[in-house]
């Protein structure tokens, strides 16, 4: 009986041990099958070729539209700048009691009015002698046009704007109200519509109107 119990045991050893060795056998199987299926991180060349041309789809869609919209506010700055130059001229021919000129004017070289046409940059003088010529002490305050900005203008002679006392333009040398056009546009078709006019109607008050499209030399009239 002992024997058989030793026997029976022995067997029941065995085959815990058996098992046992199962269960250690399956336990130790169970992370190398999960090593296995473990996935790398990241893309695998399909998917980054997939990617780049989405990109580079979307790229092409809106990087005109970005341009358009950072042209545009260009264009309007300068615009904006120039008219502000205009309104600060009649102010200061109210305020100082005397003609006061706003005309073309190279940044380079402010000294009298000789920027030509097209408009390389702007200035404002109080024209305390009378001489239609910007001296170095009567310069009151100055303005660049933008590379590539262009500025044209149509009917002011001499590429000028005179205010007199009383805030009103005149044509140069007359008793004749100013009504003439500056132009301020960029040779670009992004934006189609690249210019924009600032008109100063008769008796000196300027305005800025909706955008348009000019050609890249800005469609240029004789002053």
């Amino acid at each position: 009986m002992l024997a058989a119990i030793d026997q029976g045991g022995d067997m029941r050893s065995h085959s815990e041990g058996h098992i046992d060795g199962n269960r250690v056998d399956r336990r130790r199987g169970r992370p190398g099958r999960r090593h296995g299926m473990r996935r790398v991180a990241g893309f695998s060349i399909v998917e980054l070729v997939v990617v780049l041309v989405v990109l580079s789809i979307l790229t092409a869609v809106a990087l005109p539209q970005i341009t358009a919209v950072i042209n545009s506010s260009r264009i309007t700055g300068n615009a904006n700048e120039i008219i502000g130059g205009l309104q600060f001229a009649r102010a200061e021919a109210v305020r100082a009691n005397r003609r006061v000129i706003f005309c073309s004017m190279n940044p380079l070289n402010p000294v009298g009015c000789n920027g030509g046409d097209p408009w390389p940059g702007w200035g404002v003088f109080n024209d305390r002698d009378n001489d239609n010529v910007a001296d170095a002490d009567e310069l009151v305050r100055t303005g660049n046009v933008e590379n590539p900005m262009l500025v044209r203008g149509t009917n002011l002679p001499n590429n000028r704007v005179v205010f007199r006392s009383d805030g009103l333009a005149y044509q140069n040398g007359t008793n004749t109200l100013l009504a003439g056009t500056l132009r301020v546009c960029m040779p670009t078709d992004t934006p189609n519509l690249n210019a924009r006019d600032i008109r100063i109607a008769a008796g000196g008050r300027a305005n800025i109107d909706a955008a348009v499209p000019a050609t890249n030399i800005c469609n240029p009239s004789p002053n």
